[in-house]
């Protein structure tokens, strides 16, 4: 073998694994081609609200109007109710906490305990002197509704029930001025005609915002009225108190 023969071979010996490599990675062999592997997408989706939650746990507090409705009493006891007929409305606050149990599908058990207030303001000025008083019956309450919660992130919060309250405490303010412009002021926190127990019915209508994960804010308006009279039957009349107004907290949805 001449010297050309041997660099011909040498020559075709060396370009030959380049040649072949450059036949594979082009996809063909043997004149097939070769699948190239489907490039696949992972999609993360974060999880940021716990769907159909079994348990929420919520705190709330707020502001309302309450004032009451008030009759003579039909018994032994009875009297007009004379100035008490122009009294008026008293702002009161309110605090709840609780916790709602899944029932079925959208409905919701709600049992908590609750900081509840009644009470009436009367304001009776001339030009010389002044009387008004505030009162407030208080009470540790027992709200059971079952509420009905629809949506997504923005929820509707929709409930009735009953609240069962016992009598926590009285309060009567006291303000004057007489005609020698004297002012004074007292303050009561007896009156032995209250009812130690009595039972209101409940309604309301808000909604339910969800911030992160399982947490949420709520704006919940309510409308609560005494069922039974709140005052015993040997008082002077029938009372019934009524509560306008509404609650903002936070819910935590548990599992």
């Amino acid at each position: 073998m001449d010297f050309f023969q041997y660099l011909k071979v040498l020559t075709i010996l060396l370009f030959f694994p380049a040649f072949a490599h450059a036949q594979i990675e082009s996809g063909k062999v043997d004149g097939g081609k070769l699948d190239k592997p489907k490039k696949t997408k992972r999609v993360i989706q974060e999880k940021t609200v716990i769907d159909n939650p079994n348990t929420i746990l919520y705190f709330g507090g707020g502001l309302g109007m309450t004032y009451r409705s008030l009759t003579e009493n039909d018994g032994l006891f009875g009297k007009p109710l004379g100035e008490r007929a122009n009294e008026t409305y008293s702002i009161v606050p309110s605090l709840s906490l609780g916790v709602r149990t899944n029932l079925r599908g959208n409905f919701f058990l709600d049992l908590g305990v609750s900081y509840a207030v009644s009470g009436e303001k009367y304001d009776f000025k001339m030009v010389d002197s002044s009387y008004q008083y505030t009162t407030t019956h208080s009470y540790f309450a027992i709200p059971i509704k079952v509420q009905y919660i629809y949506g997504n992130k923005l929820q509707l919060i929709a409930g009735v029930g009953l609240q069962p309250q016992i009598f926590a405490g009285f309060k009567n303010e006291i303000t004057w001025t007489d005609t020698n412009g004297k002012s004074g002021s007292e303050t009561v926190k007896e009156n032995k005609d209250i009812n130690f127990f009595s039972i209101a019915a409940l309604a309301n209508l808000g909604v339910n915002w969800q911030v992160k994960n399982n947490v949420a804010l709520f704006l919940l308006p309510e409308i609560r009225y005494d069922l039974s009279n709140t005052y015993m039957k040997q008082a002077a009349y029938n009372r019934k108190g009524y509560f306008i107004g509404g609650q903002i907290g936070i819910s935590i949805a548990v599992n």
